[in-house]
């Protein structure tokens, strides 16, 4: 293959796999405490859309090495190295407001390019996607190319190993926010009011400390300002 993508069952792995024309997808799965659901997802993805060419690896080794909050360092680097067997071109979509992280920043992933090329002896390019576009921009977009909103709510990013998306995690507060933004955030998406989130009050200083990239920032306030949460 030429290229392949990582896919994750995210909104910014669907978007990416319909906008850049529905390239092949691999997946690892069993590395997390939300793996299953995640994978299930994905199955439902495919069987709606019987065109994607899915591969998928277990992984489950990895759980030793997840932290209280999801992470697993360097498990991007990882993705990257195996999807380097299968395609020259690796699509990892990280959109802005997500490239802090040393495995999706866009200067690590372009030194292990040139190392993968390297051993592999011929060119590697690991693609970000979406390095300019916040995860609202991405709804807008995908939205704005007349794809279906129905689809780009089967989406599943979150943390809990539960039944559900919990509305409690910050899996789930970044999809929100990218949902409201785009108006088209569905009554009861969460099992959890997402809005009564403990974790809104920190988010909201950091926005006003600067952490976050000026877009993203804005586009956050503007969804907290309308849901009466901004102080």
């Amino acid at each position: 293959m030429s290229e392949i993508l990582l896919l994750s069952s995210g909104i910014d792995s669907f978007v990416a796999w319909q906008l850049l024309k529905r390239p092949p997808c691999l997946h690892f799965h069993g590395h997390s405490k939300y793996s299953l659901k995640e994978l299930q997802a994905i199955i439902g993805m495919n069987v709606r859309h019987p065109d994607m060419t899915l591969i998928t690896h277990e992984l489950s080794w990895l759980q030793e090495f997840e932290e209280s909050d999801a992470n697993i360092v360097g498990r991007n680097g990882l993705f990257c190295f195996i999807a380097a067997y299968y395609g020259d071109t690796i699509y990892l979509p990280c959109q802005l407001g997500e490239q802090s992280i040393p495995d999706r920043n866009p200067a690590s992933l372009e030194q292990l390019s040139n190392v993968l090329t390297i051993f592999f002896g011929r060119k590697k390019t690991i693609d970000i996607v979406f390095p300019t576009s916040t995860k609202q921009d991405l709804v807008k977009l995908y939205l704005d190319s007349g794809y279906p909103k129905d689809e780009l709510l089967k989406c599943y990013s979150c943390e809990s190993s539960k039944e559900g998306r919990c509305g409690s995690c910050k899996m789930c507060t970044r999809v929100a926010i990218a949902l409201d933004y785009n108006n088209i955030l569905p009554d009861n998406y969460f099992r959890n009011d997402i809005w009564k989130w403990e974790g809104w009050s920190e988010y909201i200083s950091k926005i006003k400390a600067g952490k976050y990239e000026q877009r993203r920032s804005d586009q956050t306030t503007y969804v907290l300002q309308k849901r009466g949460l901004w102080k």
